[in-house]
């Protein structure tokens, strides 16, 4: 027995959003903003406006001129596998 729309709407819209999690889903074209983290120390403002401009729209950002080793993060996306692979057991 199928129910109509509108005896599935909640007053809440982000219980709405929940009801669909699980569904068939939908593909979306995003930008994902490429942030610069150079020059830190004169555009700390600057930066973090960006990074909340990023957070609060897309939700996703890619940091560049970071100065991170490329080993290190490397290396922390093994440690990330190897502990989820722990916690699957």
């Amino acid at each position: 027995m199928q129910t109509s729309a509108v005896q599935n709407k909640y007053t809440l819209a982000e219980l709405n959003k929940e009801k669909g999690f699980g569904g068939i889903g939908l593909e979306k074209t995003r930008i994902v903003p490429r942030i610069d983290m150079g020059d830190y120390e004169t555009r700390k403002a600057e930066i973090a406006d960006q990074l909340w401009d990023a957070s609060t729209s897309s939700g996703f950002f890619q940091l560049v001129n970071h100065g991170i080793p490329q080993q290190a993060i490397d290396e922390a996306f093994q440690m990330s596998a190897l502990f989820f692979a722990c916690r699957r057991r």
